[in-house]
């Protein structure tokens, strides 16, 4: 059996590409958004922030060691889409039953590749499960003149049996500021578009 969902959402970036099978670079005027592999074959957001001057800086970004349920202390980023039953303490990007009632999915490098599409370029990186024949693939469209991206994930199985699927984000992305705040927008009859602002505190919005 295959399935296949398919989800989207806008970012605000640039430009993508490849700057060599192990590192992956989403930037745009003032932006990078940078995804290593490491060691283990997981994929990694390493950084998000202001743009590099030089390209060398790419190769000097430090990995972060951040807890994990199995207690290791292994090198390890915040994972690009993190699968449900791994070591992150995130919620995770997608959440799978498969067949024999294992809720476990821990997703590998494959590839990735970049080409022109009109108007900008298209990255898709390619993820695979270890243990189960299950495949991610994150797709970036980046729109140079817009300022904008275009994510979305395609996610595809071959087991023999259906499987369950509680949870597949589009995408997932890190952010690290010290305060956050979210604009809502209400409105009735000749009174659209009221706007409030609340500071963020711990906890999840749905």
């Amino acid at each position: 059996m295959k399935s296949v969902f398919t989800l989207a959402f806008c970012l605000s970036a640039l430009n993508v590409y490849a700057a060599n099978p192990q590192i992956i670079r989403v930037g745009t005027k003032n932006i990078d958004l940078v995804l290593q592999v490491a060691e283990s074959g997981r994929v990694y957001q390493s950084y998000l922030g202001s743009k590099f001057k030089h390209e060398s800086d790419l190769s000097n970004l430090p990995w972060s060691v951040h807890a994990a349920t199995d207690g290791s202390v292994v090198r390890r980023g915040w994972e690009i889409y993190s699968g449900s039953g791994n070591e992150d303490f995130f919620e995770p990007s997608l959440s799978i039953t498969h067949n024999d009632g294992n809720a476990s999915t821990y997703l590998y490098y494959i590839s990735s590749e970049s080409h022109t599409i009109p108007g900008g370029t298209e990255t898709t990186i390619k993820l695979r499960d270890n243990k189960y024949p299950v495949d991610v693939t994150i797709y970036y469209q980046a729109y140079e003149n817009e300022d904008v991206i275009k994510s979305w994930t395609e996610i595809q199985h071959q087991e023999k049996k259906p499987i369950m699927m509680d949870r597949y984000a589009s995408s997932m992305i890190y952010f690290e500021r010290p305060s956050y705040y979210l604009n809502e927008f209400t409105g009735d009859w000749a009174t659209e578009m009221n706007m409030t602002t609340q500071q963020l505190q711990r906890g999840k919005k749905i």
